[in-house]
């Protein structure tokens, strides 16, 4: 909670009108209890981005919008994974995401999506179909008071032996380097490439790049590809990084 009040700050990155608005339907509900108080809001990608980086101290909550306009058309994109994956990242590094809850609002039944975002550092997931603010409220409280959720483990996406090596392709280390710090042959790594070749055509069709550092990104981009955010030397080079996840590599809860 704030330093200065009992409040409990929240942050929106939410393409939302009238933040003022959303605040006095957020008091009707407040009952007692500490206060829920916008302290802020951002409503494109790259505008939650600054602000939240800007803040001297994080808010209690920040609620996050599965779609974000971004880019030059401005368009609504899937934002949220990224966005929490760079929160994360940035502010465990600075120490100062301790006690903040990051929220998914979205209308999405992907449990995917939802272990993704959980994995990323996320806490909670409020869907969109709620029932006003009345509701809405009602789980940010609980939030607050430590309640957190997990979906249901996806199907892995790809055999443990490709596991083994793709965040290395993910990082761009050279196949002989690959082979040197996992003990193995490099014809190996070889067949290893060709085994993620075959999953990622098999997911996207023939229209991919080529070679084993590009699938591995693309790959990436679908959600298959952990890195251990304490292992920096596998850290991507282009920010915000890491994003996630074959889930058959996160630790069950």
């Amino acid at each position: 909670m704030s330093g200065a009040t009992d409040d409990i700050e929240l942050f929106l990155c939410e393409d939302i009108e009238h933040a003022d608005q959303v605040q006095a339907e957020i008091d009707k509900c407040r009952a007692g209890r500490p206060r829920l108080r916008i302290v802020g809001q951002a409503r494109t990608f790259d505008g939650a981005k600054d602000a939240l980086m800007d803040l001297e101290r994080f808010p209690d909550i920040v609620l996050i919008d599965h779609h974000l306009r971004r880019g030059a058309d401005a368009k609504p994109r899937p934002s949220a994974l990224e966005l929490a994956s760079f929160i994360y990242t940035q502010r465990r590094r600075e120490e100062q995401l301790t006690d903040t809850r990051l929220v998914l609002w979205t209308s999405s039944n992907d449990d995917q999506l939802f272990w993704t975002f959980r994995v990323c550092g996320g806490q909670h997931v409020m869907s969109k179909a709620l029932n006003g603010w009345s509701e809405r409220v009602e789980l940010l409280y609980t939030v607050m008071e430590g309640a957190e959720w997990w979906p249901d483990r996806p199907a892995l996406a790809l055999p443990p032996s490709v596991r083994a090596v793709i965040r290395h392709f993910d990082a761009g280390i050279p196949n002989d380097e690959i082979a040197t710090r996992l003990g193995i042959e490099p014809s190996v790594v070889s067949t290893r490439a060709d085994e993620l070749r075959k999953a990622v055509v098999g997911h996207f069709g023939q229209h991919v790049a080529t070679g084993a550092h590009a699938m591995a990104a693309k790959a990436r981009a679908d959600g298959w590809v952990w890195v251990d955010l304490r292992d920096d030397r596998l850290l991507p080079t282009a920010p915000p990084l890491p994003l996630v996840l074959d889930p058959g590599m996160i630790p069950e809860p």
